[in-house]
């Protein structure tokens, strides 16, 4: 499966701030479907927000 390779690439990428969709995937790479799920269920999770369309790691 993809997703354990692409959680740990959303985590780095969004240790340097907040970033769309667009700019993650730019950053990591992958198919944004994919991608926009594991954010989704980040978020359920509590692991990450969304604010202003721009996901960022919980303080």
């Amino acid at each position: 499966m993809a997703k354990p390779k692409i959680k740990p690439k959303i985590i780095k990428a969004l240790r340097e701030g907040p970033k769309s969709l667009e700019e993650i995937l730019q950053e990591i790479g992958g198919e944004a479907r994919i991608v926009k799920g594991v954010l989704t269920k980040m978020i359920k999770r509590g692991e990450i927000e969304e604010e202003n369309g721009k996901y960022k790691l919980r303080e």
